[in-house]
């Protein structure tokens, strides 16, 4: 969706976008009075909540891009974050840690008191990985998708979805009720 072609809406979906109160964006856009009533009426216009969403999705899309670069120049795949808390899951598990000598050589394994705090915190990590834990994300007002086909509805949820980083294929499995 481009700019919307009301300037005052577009100026106040920005404000509201950056987090300004209603009030302060209903000014800021231009429109006269200091009535709350007014800046909420202008701010629940369907053009503005549509253009705000939009807002919130390009953001969420510019910093998933941004994350998937950063992660590739580290050379961070899924398959090492996997490996490594699987490690430090296992490890704080069984209460051990790795001894290193004076030059940082590994030589050997000391037994120590298990961490369950360490390895809760894998797991729940590798669970949320394996899409076995879903976080809750609530986007738009009730009633938003009432008025779409089952198509828009789809294509909906997988946008949402692939913004917030869930996996496409997970959300397709989601919506056809199918288990992995």
């Amino acid at each position: 969706m481009p700019q919307l072609k009301n300037v005052k809406q577009e100026i106040l979906a920005q404000g509201l976008f950056a987090g300004k109160t209603q009030l302060q964006a209903y000014q800021e856009a231009g429109y006269k009075g200091t009535n709350t009533a007014a800046s909420t009426k202008a701010a629940n216009h369907p053009d503005v909540q549509a253009r705000v969403a939009e807002l919130m999705r390009e953001r969420h899309e510019a910093q998933r891009m941004a994350n998937e670069r950063a992660l590739e120049q580290e050379s961070i795949t899924k398959s090492y974050l996997v490996s490594r808390l699987k490690f430090l899951a296992d490890s704080s598990i069984r209460g051990t840690k790795e001894v290193f000598d004076d030059k940082g050589a590994h030589v050997g394994w000391k037994r120590t008191a298990g961490d369950g705090t360490v390895a809760h915190n894998c797991l729940r990590t590798l669970a949320q990985m394996g899409g076995y834990l879903i976080e809750k994300v609530e986007i738009g007002q009730p009633g938003d998708h009432a008025r779409l086909t089952d198509d828009e509805l789809r294509n909906e949820l997988i946008s949402v979805g692939e913004s917030i980083g869930l996996d496409p294929k997970l959300i397709e499995h989601a919506i056809a009720g199918e288990d992995r």
